[in-house]
């Protein structure tokens, strides 16, 4: 029980004086292709970001993603890593920030002549 104890206050220690956050996440994608005879793709996006560099009112960092849209023979995987810049008002709850990432994505979907089957260099800008 002590050593517990002694290792659950080391652990409120090192987490209150960490420079760098660190964060983790997990959510569901879905996207239209607009390519004939394809529906709508579903799947897992997840992806974490840590933000090392803090001046007063902002948070910088780098953030990495992934996405796995699709079963089966039509599918779009795509891993994405880029800067992430965070606004902290610490008179507000509300924390903003935007992202451009970049990385490549292989897509294969469509049937017959309509069918693509490729790698290619993907981008995001999100906020």
């Amino acid at each position: 029980m002590k050593r517990a104890l002694m290792l659950a206050a080391l652990l409120v220690v090192a987490v209150g004086s960490s420079r760098a956050q660190l964060g983790v996440y997990a959510g569901f994608s879905a996207s239209n292709y607009h390519v004939p005879n394809v529906g709508w793709q579903y799947g897992p996006t997840f992806g974490a970001y840590i933000q090392p560099w803090a001046a007063p009112f902002i948070r910088a960092g780098v953030d990495v993603r992934a996405s796995l849209l699709g079963t089966g023979t039509e599918k779009v995987d795509s891993i994405l890593v880029g800067p992430r810049v965070q606004i902290h008002p610490h008179v507000l709850p509300l924390m903003p920030y935007g992202e451009i990432l970049i990385g490549g994505a292989h897509v294969n979907l469509g049937q017959g002549s309509a069918n693509i089957d490729k790698t290619a260099i993907e981008y995001q800008v999100a906020g």
